[in-house]
């Protein structure tokens, strides 16, 4: 099933994530977070967590694409937990669970943690900024939801860059931007620019005639 999202609340904005900070997952109520290892992306995210009262605990993520720079998210897991898949959107294809996300495996402070969550083979199965939030399930030993880590990893972005994006509370993992990943600055081709010069030579010759007559 596909929910709509149409923006994010004043809540929202007071939780954001911007590419130099980090905080802990959750609980989200429509939270736009942002951030990046090669470039900025962005998610909107919303959380619900159920004690299932036998040992284990449900976390729902609804997640949407509302990033700018066209990139498509193609994986996503909690850090350092042993689930299984509780349900898929239905809405998307190509989606499966995995007990570890090779994608993720590694982020900004060195480590190399195991992630459980979902991934998909390509950029033509993921999730774009369609304006639709997609969600899915996992189920877990319960686990403090503040202490869990969310990873995402996007592709296809500015100059063909992927990137990944880590929500947690540690301020060791602090995004940074790569330059050769920011977007294409147009180089005029060469005849644009013979044409160009061309025409502010006449246009130069012109204002010679001109004065010439009024001469």
């Amino acid at each position: 099933m596909k929910h709509i999202i149409r923006g994010v609340g004043a809540a929202a904005a007071l939780l954001a994530v911007t590419a130099g900070n980090a905080m802990a997952f959750g609980p989200f109520t429509n939270n736009e977070v942002c951030g990046g290892t090669m470039f900025q992306t962005c998610a909107t995210l919303t959380t619900q967590y159920v004690d299932n009262l036998d040992g284990t605990s449900t976390l729902t993520i609804f997640i949407a694409n509302t990033s700018t720079n066209g990139d498509t998210f193609t994986a996503f897991g909690i850090r350092d937990i042993t689930a299984t898949a509780n349900s898929i959107d239905a809405g998307l294809t190509g989606w499966a669970f995995t007990d570890e996300v090779n994608s993720l495996g590694g982020d900004p402070d060195g480590a190399n943690p195991k992630y459980s969550g979902f991934e998909t083979n390509g950029i033509t199965d993921g999730i774009s900024n369609d304006g639709n939030t997609y969600q899915f399930s996992l189920t877990f030993a319960t686990a403090d939801l503040a202490s869990l880590e969310f990873a995402l990893h996007s592709q296809g972005g500015p100059n063909g860059c992927s990137t990944k994006l880590f929500i947690d509370g540690t301020d060791a993992e602090i995004d940074t931007v790569d330059p050769t990943c920011d977007p294409t600055t147009v180089v005029p081709e060469p005849i644009t620019m013979t044409l160009l010069a061309t025409g502010l030579a006449g246009m130069g010759g012109a204002g010679v005639i001109r004065r010439r007559k009024q001469a």
